[in-house]
């Protein structure tokens, strides 16, 4: 194979970003490249440019003949999403297939965002062999990635998966310009529904969370926020930029209380944070209930004083950078400390209800009737070692701007498809698990 097919075969996948789908633009570009280099090396080629099928064909073809497995594993993914571009999707899985068999320790974590990011655009009824493998391989991975660099005016957010934590740990763009959250599996714990009495609690109920979610290794950040929205909250440092986000109501973040009205409706305003994010990566982003929130925090333990922070420095006055503390056991930051972080519940006569409630509970969403208050939990900066234990919680109207107000971003499983949302198909191991 002469340097220009060579170069024809590797102008096919050239565009291909190392983990996202290339947009309309690219492949047509690198199809036009194609055609350039082939057209006087390939015996009666056709003068018309060539079609998606003919790229993943040549692809396929010169993989096979590829002298390093780098350049086969690039021929083939480039082949992968040119299957895909031409509506072929048994011939994607066959590529798929063919990575996973003859290049050596693919990484899981890498296939599964090949996968994401070709299926996020394909009705599931059309590729279900790609969403099943999908679903699979995601039993091996960990955390979920937003890569939010692109700002406010981007029109999607590439979203990719990690199997661990990386070696050099949670660098400050993960703070900045990319999300970080963990999956967590279902289970029990003892503990919300108690009846709060100051920061004591009694007649606590068995919770039982039937449903994996995603939970942000940190609360939302000042920058993160401004790369979502587009509005500006000011900061004198690059420090200041990785501290949360505050002076941000429940409104705010997901919509009008009582006309996008959790529990009755899991819909969020378009034109805030959470509406935003949704449309630009089409997962069932939202907050926490107020179950799912204790149930991160605990992370497993039974102690309801789950500190893990290095306590209040009175001289300090605002919230630390995210991270700066200990994370529980299950790798999340902050959950004591930083903010008060809002959840969807409503915390209008939440005694009231919990007396009715029985003393197991599956799936709890708060109270279901509209009240005046929204719930929120955690701690902030300023709040004595143990008077913030895992089970408190408190409330305040949705529409108040607190300066010690924020919050931590989760992603759903069992939202119905309401205003285009997917859901996220999830593993059946996650944190937690033995």
């Amino acid at each position: 194979m002469n340097t220009k097919t060579w170069l024809a075969a590797v102008g096919c996948a050239c565009t291909l970003a190392a983990s996202g789908m290339p947009t309309h633009a690219e492949l047509e570009k690198a199809q036009g490249l194609v055609t350039e280099l082939m057209r006087s090396d390939v015996a009666n080629f056709n003068e018309r440019k060539m079609s998606a099928a003919d790229v993943a064909t040549a692809a396929l073809k010169y993989a096979g003949e590829a002298q390093s497995e780098a350049a086969r594993f690039l021929l083939l993914k480039g082949a992968f999403f040119y299957r895909v571009r031409a509506e072929d999707y048994d011939g994607a899985m066959d590529v798929i297939s063919k990575i996973r068999n003859d290049i050596n320790d693919v990484p899981d974590a890498t296939l599964v965002n090949i996968l994401s990011s070709a299926i996020r655009s394909i009705p599931r009824k059309r590729a279900g062999r790609l969403y099943d493998l999908h679903q699979r391989l995601q039993n091996r991975v960990l955390y979920c990635v937003i890569d939010l660099s692109a700002g406010p005016n981007a029109r999607k957010y590439p979203v990719s998966y990690l199997a661990a934590e990386p070696k050099g740990g949670w660098t400050d763009e993960y703070k900045t310009t990319k999300l970080v959250l963990r999956r967590i599996e279902p289970g029990k714990f003892m503990g919300i529904y108690g009846k709060r009495d100051s920061y004591k609690v009694t007649d606590k109920h068995e919770v039982t969370l039937t449903k994996p979610f995603y939970c942000g290794v940190f609360e939302v950040t000042k920058k993160q926020w401004e790369l979502v929205t587009g509005d500006t909250h000011p900061s004198s440092s690059a420090e200041d930029d990785m501290r949360p986000v505050r002076y941000v109501s429940w409104n705010a973040i997901r919509g009008d209380s009582a006309t996008y009205n959790w529990p009755s409706s899991v819909n969020v305003d378009p034109s805030t944070f959470m509406g935003k994010i949704r449309a630009r990566t089409g997962l069932n982003f939202d907050l926490p209930t107020g179950a799912q929130w204790e149930y991160a925090c605990r992370a497993g333990t039974t102690n309801d004083d789950n500190i893990e922070k290095h306590g209040p420095d009175p001289k300090r006055g605002y919230p630390m950078v995210v991270g700066s503390c200990r994370p529980n056991a299950w790798g999340l930051y902050d959950m004591h400390e930083n903010v008060w972080e809002w959840c969807l519940d409503w915390r209008w006569d939440l005694n009231k209800w919990i007396d009715n409630l029985p003393s197991r509970v599956t799936d709890p969403v708060g109270p279901p009737s509209p009240g005046v208050f929204r719930l929120f939990r955690g701690g902030y900066w300023d709040n004595r070692v143990g008077c913030v234990p895992s089970f408190w919680w408190n409330g305040a109207n949705p529409v108040w701007v607190k300066f010690a107000m924020g919050f931590r971003l989760f992603i759903h499983t069992d939202f119905p498809k309401e205003r285009g949302i997917k859901p996220l198909p999830l593993p059946d191991k996650a944190a937690g698990s033995k």
